[in-house]
């Protein structure tokens, strides 16, 4: 009796893995259900996975319906139906107990062939469906009949045991089994160790094991884990400080190995997805490191050869996020935050979009701490087609395609005798818009060079202010307070060169060098008018106490109007000091010039107005306006040549264009039509820049002799900063805050100070900061020597409180007061 018991026991355990697929029901298990210590019972266990009509797993709570048949189809039922309600489906995997109470009746498996019929009703359906096909239910069902069969149902029966006797009263339980008395038990505590068994029911499903050491050592075979979910196929943590998720590491020194691989079917999946859950802190969604030469931190390859894929690509929803950030942290050598190349013939070595239409987006940001490095660098090898080493583009109103900041925003330089260093092109008709701008601080450099209706434009609503203003300082050399070019037959340009194009001299302290006036009210008027065909003559010349005088009552007169060959109007104050004119033109009229020049020729450099002054505070040419009210011009150019320039100043060793106010803007630009337009730009007095673009510098690249351009970064605060290098010595240093830095930055307040470790340690943190110093220590008391780099960011003195103020716009000129084309003499 003891041997059959343990048979049944045994047969249980082993074959209660061997079960049938039923379609719609994958993976299931028909298993025994009994206790070892009394007679087994009628039921067993039916373990499933459910799945929808589409093949997806079901989640839900499901009643269940069997039946037992003795034929694949039709056939005759045996027993009544064992239902199981209320089943909780978990990602389409269910357990059901079948049977349980003897509905198949005490003779349903007496060894003939049996199939089970299943039929299912979830919550939500009407009625139960039926699956199909039945499922032959194998030898784990039959192991009831052998708990009560007969001698002579048995097979293979030993000669000693054919007289229902047992002659042998003596066991020895072995590991795993209990004997009290004459009968065997197994424990079933399950803990996992050798000497327990589970129960035949057991899958580990949903258990969890803790230890230390290794979890799970695997070994051999092609896929060491392989691992299936709904959600995730496999999930690490870790709760270690600089412990991994997931970590994978190949050793093999040679081959296109791959430290973590991930694959992705789905048209919006991804191949291998980081997400970094903390708000706070500087932490990585993926992060890549490579030890090798030539090796990659971070390699993405769109293998497809069409369509828009990315190689890398990056996304931030934070507003002060970056889609790709690149940091080199080493301070030498030839480094990139970010390197881009492209072969192809219409390629971009980097390309940046930023889709958000409002706010301070960049569509591409780098950064570099190296005194050689480049923040953003890109190279496109091929030779031909509209390639860009950089590109950049913006769809918000207040975005960057490309934005630099530093001693040269963005700097341009090209070798070719077509080619443009910087070269800004604003399609839109509408809209604040910025072909190129730019600022210069070079003795050879242009402050702005424009390209379009307006080559330079310059506006003010000061009384005493001016539109434009030039000023040579230099008593000596070849020096122009303003200059200005036209190549247009009707531009207008100002500018100085050769020996007079407009020169007035006066020997009296009031006198005027050229003094021209033109009374009437309306019409084509000239306040001064001169043209010479003469190499000698002089358009206009005038000597005494008014050089040259003109009035005129007329409509279409002129004050004064000077023909020749050489000089249309020379005007010559001889007086060595006062306040003295050359020419002086002055205009009632609302349409009137008080000095208009005016050139025939269409060939060679000619000028419409010329000044020149030798005096070391004198003006090559001077306009003032004496209104104290009205939008109105000391000095006005205008220009209609694409090429031209409305007011060109140059000199060679001062400044280009000045500019001076005492108490309105220093310099105001606008976009539009002249006199009214949009404000872009200015300059108040007290220093304060405002423009509505990027500021934006060119420079030339050492690496390929090409033109880039550099975008500055802007703020919504007022801040300064610094940076230096220091060491850690037995992991801990003092920085000394510079003196000069210190007197510009509110270090009072709270600053920020960034570190950047040139070296392995721990980590470190900041303590201690006060305004002339601030300590670093490494953390958990370490005792490292390491060197590394500081940033130190604060609040600019006196501007503390200041975050994006409001600002209000000047206003452009009206539009009566736009001078009007003169008419040909």
């Amino acid at each position: 009796m003891h041997a059959r018991q343990l048979l049944i026991i045994i047969l249980v355990i082993v074959l209660a893995f061997f079960a049938g697929a039923v379609p719609g029901i994958a993976g299931s298990r028909a298993l025994a259900q009994s206790s070892p210590m009394a007679l087994l019972g009628t039921g067993f266990t039916y373990q499933g996975q459910l799945k929808d009509g589409s093949g997806a797993p079901i989640t839900a709570t499901c009643d269940f319906q069997f039946s037992l048949w003795d034929a694949a189809a039709d056939g005759t039922q045996i027993g009544a139906v064992s239902a199981a309600a209320g089943v909780n489906v978990a990602g389409g995997y269910f357990t059901a107990s079948v049977n349980a109470g003897g509905e198949f009746g005490a003779s349903a498996f007496a060894g003939e062939s049996r199939w089970l019929e299943v039929a299912v009703q979830c919550s939500g359906d009407t009625v139960y469906t039926t699956l199909a096909p039945r499922q032959a239910l194998t030898v784990a069902p039959y192991a009831a009949y052998a708990a009560a069969a007969p001698w002579s149902g048995l097979s293979g029966v030993p000669a000693g045991f054919a007289d229902n006797v047992d002659n042998n009263n003596t066991y020895t339980a072995g590991a795993g089994l209990s004997l009290a008395g004459a009968q065997f038990s197994v424990n079933f505590a399950g803990s996992g160790s050798a000497d327990t068994v589970s129960h035949s029911d057991h899958d580990h499903w949903g258990q969890t094991w803790s230890g230390s050491g290794t979890g799970l050592d695997l070994s051999g075979g092609t896929i060491g884990v392989y691992a299936r979910g709904s959600t995730y196929g496999l999930q690490g943590e870790s709760s270690a400080t600089d412990g991994y998720g997931v970590y994978g590491i190949v050793t093999a020194a040679s081959g296109a190995t791959y430290g973590v691989y991930g694959v992705t079917a789905s048209t919006a999946g991804r191949g291998v997805s980081g997400y970094a859950t903390a708000t706070l802190g500087v932490n990585y969604g993926v992060y890549g490191r490579s030890r090798s030469m030539g090796g990659y931190g971070l390699y993405g390859w769109a293998s497809s050869s069409t369509g828009a894929n990315y190689g890398v690509y990056g996304l931030s929803d934070s507003n002060t996020g970056y889609g790709v950030f690149g940091l080199v942290s080493t301070t030498s050598g030839t480094t990139y935050g970010v390197y881009g190349q492209s072969a192809s013939t219409s390629g971009r070595g980097v390309y940046g979009y930023v889709s958000a239409t409002t706010g301070n987006t960049y569509g591409v940001y780098g950064l570099v701490a190296s005194g050689n490095g480049r923040g953003v660098y890109g190279y496109v090898s091929a030779t031909t087609g509209t390639n860009y080493g950089v590109y950049g583009e913006s769809a918000s109103n207040s975005g960057y395609g490309v934005y630099g900041m530093g001693s040269r925003g963005v700097y341009g330089e090209s070798d070719s005798t077509t080619g443009r260093g910087v070269y800004g092109r604003a399609n839109t008709l509408t809209g604040v818009t910025s072909g190129v701008h730019g600022i210069s601080d070079s003795t050879e450099g242009y402050g702005v060079y424009g390209w379009g209706y307006y080559g330079v434009y310059g506006e003010s609503d000061m009384t005493f202010g001016r539109g434009v203003f030039g000023r040579a300082n230099a008593s000596t050399g070849i020096t122009y307070g303003v200059a200005g070019i036209s190549d247009s037959t009707e531009g207008y340009g100002v500018y100085g060169w050769g020996y007079y194009g407009v020169y007035g001299e006066s020997d009296l302290t009031s006198g005027r060098g050229v003094y021209g006036r033109a009374a009437a009210t309306t019409g084509v008027t000239s306040g001064v008018y001169g043209k010479s065909e003469s190499t000698e003559g002089y358009g206009v010349y005038g000597l005494g106490h008014w050089g040259v005088y003109g009035e005129s009552e007329t409509p279409n007169g002129r004050g004064v109007y000077g023909l020749g060959s050489y000089y249309g109007v020379y005007g010559r104050a001889s007086g060595t000091v006062g306040s003295n004119y050359g020419v002086y033109g002055q205009s009632d009229s609302t349409n009137g010039y008080g000095v208009h020049g005016y050139v025939n020729s269409t060939l060679g450099t000619n000028y419409g107005v010329y000044g020149r002054s030798l005096s070391s505070i004198g003006y090559g040419v001077y306009g003032y306006i004496s209104a104290t009210s009205g939008s109105n011009y000391g000095v006005a150019g205008q220009v209609v040549s694409s090429d031209g320039f409305g007011v060109a100043g140059y000199t060679g060793n001062g400044v280009g264009v000045g500019a001076w106010s005492n108490s309105n803007n220093l310099i105001e630009a606008y976009d539009g039509s002249f006199p009214t337009g949009t404000s872009r730009f200015y300059v108040e007095n007290d220093g304060d820049v405002f423009a509505d673009g990027t500021f934006n510098s060119f420079k030339i690249s050492a690496l390929d002799g090409a033109n880039h351009v550099l975008s500055s970064m802007q703020s919504p605060e007022v801040w300064v900063e610094d940076f230096g290098r220091a060491v850690l010595v037995e992991g801990q240093a003092v920085v000394t805050i510079a003196p000069d830095f210190a007197g510009v930055a509110n270090l009072s307040a709270d600053y920020l100070v960034f570190i950047t470790l040139e070296g392995d340690c721990q980590g470190v943190y900041i303590a201690n900061k006060t305004p002339t110093s601030f300590e670093v220590y490494e953390v958990n008391g370490g005792k490292s020597n390491v060197a590394f780099g500081y940033r130190i960011v604060a609040k600019q003195t006196g501007s503390e409180s200041v975050r994006m103020p409001d600002v209000i716009l000047p206003e452009s000129a009206v539009e009566d007061s736009q001078p009007q084309e003169a008419a040909q003499p």
